[in-house]
């Protein structure tokens, strides 16, 4: 066996193959299949996050996908300041995971470009930037329209008091996750936040 042995990168927006085997037979010692999650989406989505809540509630360190489930669930419904909560306690617990650090920078980055007083993209000549940053730019146009109900949570939310503490936050995070071993891809990916965000920052 190799002493020094390079680690596999770890994701920043999902869960790993092992991870989602764990949970699944998590669920399932629990009677959560994944028919009765065909069958019935929300009831089990429900089941689902009472028992993620137990879990948290109950145990002083979870494992990451116990929060990272989590928290995408109340992501999704635009509960932002119990995302944060949990997102921040993740982060202490497992301080070298970049899933925790990801999820925070998005949603400060999301608040940051929702707290504009006019579409930025609507000044932003396109063709003056490169293809990565016109790319990016049509994948969150897409997001906005598929995710309403979280873009106005962004436009509401009061965890931050204005687009340049919310840029300065998201960068922050976003610099935090490119400090723990994720891949040259996830990497990239991360840059053209940062560059976006700085772009942003000067219309």
């Amino acid at each position: 066996m190799l002493l020094f042995q390079r680690q596999e990168p770890l994701p920043i927006d999902r869960l790993s193959t092992a991870e989602l085997a764990e949970s699944d037979a998590f669920f399932e010692s629990h009677g959560i299949t994944k028919d009765m999650a065909i069958q019935d989406i929300e009831a089990t989505r429900k089941l689902f996050q009472e028992l993620l809540e137990k879990c948290v509630n109950g145990n002083t360190n979870n494992k990451v996908w116990v929060y990272y489930l989590l928290g995408a669930m109340y992501l999704t419904k635009g509960q932002l300041q119990e995302t944060v909560s949990l997102c921040s306690r993740a982060a202490l617990e497992h301080p070298l995971d970049p899933r925790a650090y990801y999820s925070l920078g998005t949603i400060y980055y999301g608040i940051f470009q929702q707290k504009q007083t006019s579409p930025w993209r609507d000044r932003l000549d396109l063709q003056d930037h490169p293809l990565e940053i016109r790319q990016r730019i049509q994948r969150i146009r897409h997001f906005e329209t598929q995710n309403q109900q979280l873009v106005q949570a962004f436009r509401e939310s009061k965890l931050a008091a204005s687009r340049e503490e919310a840029a300065k936050l998201a960068l922050q995070y976003f610099r935090k996750t490119l400090d723990c071993n994720i891949s040259k891809e996830d990497k990239n990916q991360i840059q053209t936040h940062i560059k976006l965000i700085q772009t942003q920052l000067t219309l």
